[in-house]
């Protein structure tokens, strides 16, 4: 149950520290409109990252009869995983212009914001793969039961949640930080950590 509880919470800091549309408007938001507007917008963030986390498991135990799933599943996990851990270590991260205008132009009550961060994180592409890879590496090669896997889940979607936050309550002091060496470099410290998981996953499923 431990183990679970600290591989969640890595997780969680990993997805996290994942430079991209969310994290540009969770930032942008909390600036322009105050730490409430971004404490909504989280909460939009962690219901998109639960529903993810259900739909995937659902989707693996629909396909449980298919022979030899295990090794098939920890193969493609683990190519996804790596595959996300290089693109992030060369993507280049820039705000998008069209979100940060569209917030700014907008008057969001609370019901809103909390639809907007659901919508521009479930509509992200890398959070749908991330969630993939991971839940495939928790089911072909952690194997966990259901309350531990309840646990890492729960920690990885709470610690999300808490460091959006943190995020909301500092956006205005750390703006001048968020330089683009600044963010590049997070960028590669994420993606190490990605191909960390994903080698680990397609190894263990290959050779052990």
């Amino acid at each position: 149950m431990q183990d679970a509880l600290i591989k969640g919470i890595l997780l969680g800091l990993t997805l996290a520290a994942l430079i991209g549309p969310v994290f540009f408007a969770l930032i942008q938001t909390s600036i322009d409109r105050g730490f409430k507007a971004g404490f909504f917008l989280a909460i939009g963030i962690s219901l998109s990252d639960s529903l993810y986390i259900f739909l995937t498991n659902f989707f693996l135990s629909f396909v449980q009869s298919i022979h030899n799933l295990n090794e098939i599943l920890g193969v493609f996990g683990g190519f996804v995983l790596i595959i996300v851990g290089v693109m992030t270590m060369l993507k280049s991260p820039k705000p998008p212009r069209d979100i940060d205008m569209e917030i700014e132009r907008s008057r969001l009550k609370s019901l809103a914001l909390i639809g907007r961060g659901f919508l521009l994180n479930f509509a992200h592409p890398g959070v749908l793969i991330f969630w993939l890879g991971i839940i495939t590496l928790i089911n072909s090669n952690w194997q966990y039961n259901t309350e531990a896997q309840i646990t890492l889940y729960l920690a990885t979607v709470i610690t999300v949640f808490s460091t959006d936050l943190l995020k909301a309550f500092l956006a205005g002091k750390i703006s001048h930080l968020l330089t683009p060496r600044f963010l590049l470099w997070m960028n590669r410290v994420m993606g190490v950590i990605l191909i960390i998981f994903g080698l680990q996953l397609f190894l263990r499923t290959l050779f052990f």
